[in-house]
């Protein structure tokens, strides 16, 4: 993601950014399109550590009945 703002050219802004951005925008349509369960589990966060994250991390099950397209 980008480091900086202004144009790639002549700034500190990323010229990979476009494509980065296409390809998490395409990845978030598909994550959200599937079906999956999420069991019970300890989803506090410690702020104590960077980058927090959920203290018994995180899981989930992706149903095989769904058809990806």
């Amino acid at each position: 993601m980008p480091q900086g703002a202004g144009d790639p050219t002549t700034n500190h802004r990323c010229p990979g950014e476009p494509a980065v951005v296409a390809m998490v925008r395409t990845l978030a349509v598909r994550l959200a399109r599937l079906d999956y369960e999420v069991p019970d589990q300890d989803l506090t966060i410690s702020l104590r550590w960077v980058p927090a994250r959920p203290r018994a991390g995180s899981s989930s099950t992706r149903r095989c009945d769904v058809l990806m397209t």
